[in-house]
């Protein structure tokens, strides 16, 4: 990895083991084990200025890659360059996006945050959200991951080096709270050890 790589988390070849990939310009370099070396896939997709998305979008296990250009998706199935398998617009140009399966069917979804305001949707297409609530603090730090096991996403907000863990999709207090980290590192939020819980990790500049 390189300085300026963006690094990204993903079950990459369905073990049920997230690990680790960078990208590159738009060049993507996707590692299927918690080691360095050579990447196990190249390739590339989408453009430099693009926002890139990680999720299972056919729901066969395997995370692949997607791209946000402005409040248009691109998403493939395969780690291959080439036309996008679905194609859709949802939200606002600065709404923050996140991935996750909400409705635990297998399948990855999105999820746009204006604000401290969650619009969840639970099917690869525009239109009304199918889930709408108002959790944490405008300045926070949001990530979607399942936390405690079930099977469905829900979300976590960072604060300094504090995460408040929600297991539903609604507002209130938070279900669990975990301290790691400094707060000037990178929070990456996976599924490290196949157990079906995603729990953070960090990347710390050397």
């Amino acid at each position: 990895m390189r300085a300026g790589d963006e690094v990204l988390v993903g079950d990459w070849d369905g073990d049920g083991i997230d690990t680790l990939g960078v990208r590159r310009g738009n060049t993507l370099f996707l590692r299927n084990s918690h080691a360095g070396g050579t990447a196990d896939v190249t390739f590339n997709y989408g453009r430099v200025g693009d926002e890139i998305l990680i999720g299972d979008w056919d729901g066969n296990g395997t995370d692949t890659l997607g791209v946000r250009r402005g409040n248009t998706l691109f998403l493939r199935n395969s780690h291959a360059g080439g036309t996008a398998d679905v194609t859709f617009n949802y939200g606002r140009v600065g709404d923050e996006i996140l991935i996750g399966d909400w409705d635990g069917n297998g399948i990855d979804t999105v999820t746009v945050r204006r604000g401290s305001v969650f619009y969840v949707i639970d099917a690869l297409v525009g239109g009304n959200a199918d889930t709408e609530f108002a959790y944490g603090r405008v300045g926070d730090d949001a990530f979607a991951g399942d936390f405690d096991g079930d099977g469905a996403d829900t979300f976590a907000l960072r604060r300094g080096n504090q995460f408040f863990i929600k297991n539903s999709l609604s507002g209130g207090p938070a279900d669990s709270t975990v301290v790691y980290g400094r707060a000037s590192d990178r929070p990456l939020i996976g599924d490290w050890d196949g157990d079906g819980i995603d729990t953070p990790g960090v990347n710390r500049a050397g």
